[in-house]
């Protein structure tokens, strides 16, 4: 009696060992997989940041030349205004 009870908790422990490695090779292959989900989430967070911050010199860059060009055409038409004056009145 006493043996049939060790061979039935050695047989229950081997299949608790099976589960176990089961579970184990589960979990590798998950964690694996994550690990490329993971991987894909991160380059295209980085493609993000590279885009949005590209974005932004070139905005940035948009508005520097606008305000040049602005600044450029205001003293263009004071030279012009200032031709006329001159022109108008030769003192």
């Amino acid at each position: 009696m006493e043996m049939s009870k060790l061979r039935q908790e050695v047989s229950d422990l081997r299949d608790s060992l099976l589960k176990t490695q089961n579970l184990n090779e589960t979990l590798a292959q998950d964690k694996s997989e994550l690990n490329a989900v993971l991987m894909q989430v991160g380059q295209r967070y980085f493609f993000y940041i590279s885009f949005d911050t590209t974005a932004k010199i070139n905005d940035k860059s948009r508005r520097n030349f606008r305000a040049k060009s602005t600044t450029s055409l205001k003293t263009h038409c004071k030279v012009d205004e200032m031709a006329r004056n001159l022109e108008q009145n030769p003192t």
